[in-house]
C-alpha cells in the first residue's frame, strides 16, 4: 500500500472524509499536468513533508525559482571565449546548496568553491592548460576560479585543486550559460574548452 493510499484510508478509519476539490477543468493533460507539478511545489514549499506523492508531479526542472535566479538565469548571455577554461558541473551539490540557502544568488562563494574543488575524474594534463575553472549549474557558470595546484583526492583515481577566485576576465564569465557546451543528458561533468 503506497503512503498516499495508506493516508487516504487512515482518515477514512477515523471516520472522516476525503474532501476532493477539482482547481481547474477543461484543461489538456500537458496543462492538468503543469497545474499539478505547480501545486506541489507550491505544498512542498510552504509546508514540507506534507504530501505523500512518490514523485513530485511532470514539469518539476520549471519548478518553484526565486525571483532573481529566474531573471539571472532569463539574461544570461552565452560564453564566449577563446581563452582555455575548464567547466565542471556541480548539479548534485548545487541541489543540496539550493536546498540549504534557499536561492542560487545566496550560495556563498567559499561554498561553490569547495563544490568544484573536487573529486573530479579528468585529465590533469589538459587540466593544468585551463586558465580557469569554471563552476557550472544549471547551465550557468556560478563561479571562477584559478587552480594553482591538481592533486590526488582521498578518492582513487580522482582529483582535487587548490586555488583562489578568479579576477578580470574570468570573474565575468559569472551568470553566463554555458548550456550550449554540454549535450542534453551528458553525464560527464567536465568540459574543456579550448584546452
Amino acid at each position: 500500500m503506497s503512503s498516499k493510499t495508506k493516508r487516504i484510508s487512515d482518515i477514512r478509519q477515523r471516520g472522516d472524509i476525503v474532501i476532493q476539490k477539482v482547481i481547474r477543468f477543461g484543461l489538456s493533460e500537458e496543462e492538468a499536468l503543469s497545474v499539478e507539478a505547480a501545486l506541489i511545489d507550491m505544498v512542498n514549499q510552504i509546508k514540507p513533508d506534507t504530501l505523500t506523492n512518490q514523485i513530485s508531479g511532470q514539469g518539476v526542472a520549471e519548478g518553484i525559482i526565486d525571483a532573481v535566479d529566474l531573471a539571472t538565469a532569463l539574461s544570461a548571455e552565452q560564453l564566449q571565449t577563446e581563452k582555455p577554461v575548464l567547466l565542471i558541473k556541480i548539479e548534485r551539490r548545487w541541489t543540496r546548496l539550493i536546498a540549504k540557502y534557499k536561492a542560487a544568488h545566496q550560495v556563498p562563494a567559499p561554498e561553490i568553491y569547495d563544490s568544484v574543488a573536487g573529486n573530479w575524474k579528468l585529465s590533469v594534463q589538459r587540466a593544468n592548460n585551463a586558465h580557469c575553472v569554471l563552476a557550472v549549474a544549471r547551465g550557468l557558470v556560478r563561479g571562477a576560479y584559478i587552480a594553482k595546484k591538481w592533486f590526488d583526492s582521498e578518492e582513487p583515481g580522482r582529483k582535487r585543486f587548490d586555488g583562489v577566485e578568479a579576477a578580470d576576465p574570468f570573474n565575468g564569465f559569472v551568470g553566463q550559460s554555458v548550456a550550449a557546451y554540454f549535450k542534453k543528458g551528458s553525464q560527464n561533468p567536465i568540459r574543456y574548452l579550448n584546452c
